[in-house]
C-alpha cells in the first residue's frame, strides 16, 4: 500500500488520500501558494459525493475567495473507504501537505463536528457498499458529474455530465507544523520551509533543490556578472551541461506577506506584474551572457561555461493561472526572444517539475524537452502551453 501510494503520490500533479497508517489522515499533494494559504488560516472545506455505487471525494481550498482550488476524485480503493470512515467516526486526524516536488511541506490537525461527521455518514449510507475495483472508464464520467455539481463554471468544460447529490462541510485546522527541506549538492546545501517570511528566497532555494540531482557539479544561486567596472548579480540560477546552459530568474506568489484575500483579477495582475519585471531582467542577463562577460560565483570563483550555444531563459512562476489578458506579455515574450535569438519561455513550478520528472534527471532530455516546448509556444503564439513530455 504504501509503495503504491508513494508512485501515485509521484504521478498525480494534484490529488488527494484519506489513509490509515496507525491513525487516520489526509494527504493532499497541491501547488505552493495553496499550501501556504492553508498554514495562514483559509478555510478548507470538506466535499463528498455519491453516484449509484461510486463514491466522490473532494476538497475545497478558499486560497482566492472568488476561485477556490478544489482537488477531487472518485474513491474506490476498500483501504480508502475503511480510512475515510475512520476519520469521521474520530471526528478529528490528520492532514499532510505535499508540494509539486513531493515534498511534506506541513501537517495539521482537521477536527469536524459531529453532526457533520454522522451527516457525511449517513449521506454515503453505508460505506461498505462503495464500488471497490480497477479504475473504470465510466469513472471520469462520474467525476465529471461531480465537479459540475461542486461549481457551476464545470459544466462549460463537461456539457454531458449531470448534477449529482453532494455534502460539503467545514472543517477547523489547526496545529500547523512545518518541515525544513535539506538538499545536499557538491557545491551547496540548500534547504527552505514553507513558512519563511521570504518567500522569493524559498523559491529560489526549491528550485535548486530540484535541480541539484541534474547539475550536480554546475548549479549555482545568484551567481554575479561582471559589466564594466560593475559587478550585479547575473539571475536567480544557472546551470549548465556541455551542450547547454540554462538560465532562470523565480518569481514567487506572496501569499504569507501579502494574504490569500485578493480575489482572481488582482492575483492574476500581481503574477503578471512579476512577469513583467523578470523578462527585462532576463533579458539583460543574457545580453550579458551572450556578450562574454565573466561569471562568478557568490564566492568570487569564476565560471566558465560554453557561451556559443544558445541558452534556455526561463522565467519561472510558483502559479501560471491561464485567465485574465495576457496578450502585453506574450508580446514581450516574443519580441525579447526575436531581439536576443535566446529560447525564452515562462513556466510554472508544476509544468518545470513535470518536465524534470519526464525527462529523469537527464539534463540532455531535459534541455530537449524545453526546446519542444518552446517551438510549440512559436508555432501556436501563444504562451499558455501545458505538455506531454518525452522520456
Amino acid at each position: 500500500m504504501l509503495e503504491e501510494l508513494s508512485n501515485e503520490i509521484n504521478a498525480e500533479d494534484a490529488a488527494i488520500w484519506y489513509v490509515e497508517q496507525g491513525q487516520p489522515r489526509l494527504i493532499v499533494k497541491t501547488i505552493t501558494p495553496s499550501i501556504k494559504a492553508l498554514i495562514t488560516g483559509c478555510s478548507l472545506k470538506l466535499i463528498f459525493g455519491r453516484k449509484d455505487d461510486y463514491l466522490c471525494v473532494g476538497v475545497k481550498i478558499i486560497d482566492i475567495p472568488d476561485a477556490p482550488l478544489i482537488i477531487s476524485k472518485v474513491q474506490h480503493k476498500s483501504e480508502e473507504h475503511n480510512a475515510l470512515e475512520c476519520s469521521l467516526k474520530n471526528g478529528q486526524f490528520d492532514i499532510f501537505l505535499i508540494n509539486e516536488m513531493n515534498v511534506l511541506e506541513a501537517r495539521g490537525q482537521i477536527e469536524i463536528s459531529k453532526k457533520d461527521a454522522l451527516d457525511v455518514l449517513n449521506f454515503i449510507n453505508e460505506i461498505s457498499t462503495a464500488y471497490v475495483g480497477t479504475y473504470k472508464k465510466e469513472m471520469e464520467y462520474v467525476h465529471d458529474c461531480f465537479l459540475v455539481s461542486i461549481d457551476s463554471e464545470a459544466k462549460k468544460m463537461y456539457p454531458n455530465a449531470c448534477k449529482i447529490s453532494i455534502i460539503e462541510i467545514e472543517t477547523e485546522v489547526e496545529n500547523w507544523n512545518t518541515n525544513k527541506i535539506y538538499f545536499c549538492g557538491e557545491n551547496e546545501t540548500y534547504n527552505f520551509s514553507i513558512n519563511n517570511e521570504r518567500e522569493g528566497e524559498t523559491f529560489e532555494s526549491e528550485i535548486a533543490s530540484a535541480l541539484v540531482s541534474v547539475f550536480p557539479y554546475t548549479l549555482y544561486k545568484n551567481p554575479k556578472v561582471k559589466i564594466g567596472n560593475d559587478v550585479r548579480e547575473l539571475t536567480d540560477i544557472l546551470s549548465y551541461y556541455e551542450f547547454g546552459s540554462f538560465l532562470i530568474e523565480t518569481k514567487d506568489v506572496s501569499v504569507i506577506n501579502s494574504g490569500y484575500e485578493r480575489n482572481k483579477t488582482r492575483r492574476i495582475l500581481g503574477i503578471q506584474k512579476q512577469v513583467k519585471t523578470a523578462i527585462k531582467q532576463m533579458e539583460g542577463a543574457v545580453k550579458a551572457f551572450m556578450e562574454g562577460c565573466k561569471i562568478y560565483t557568490r564566492n568570487n570563483e569564476e565560471i566558465e561555461i560554453n557561451r556559443t550555444v544558445i541558452p534556455h531563459c526561463i522565467i519561472l512562476i510558483t502559479e501560471f493561472i491561464h485567465d485574465g489578458d495576457w496578450s502585453e506579455i506574450e508580446e514581450m515574450i516574443f519580441e525579447v526572444n526575436n531581439k536576443t535569438g535566446a529560447f525564452f519561455q515562462i513556466l510554472d513550478l508544476r509544468e518545470f517539475i513535470k518536465i524534470l520528472k519526464a525527462s529523469s534527471s537527464d539534463a540532455r532530455i531535459i534541455d530537449a524537452n524545453l526546446l519542444l516546448r518552446w517551438k510549440e509556444m512559436i508555432k501556436k503564439h501563444t504562451i499558455h502551453i501545458r505538455g506531454e513530455y518525452k522520456v
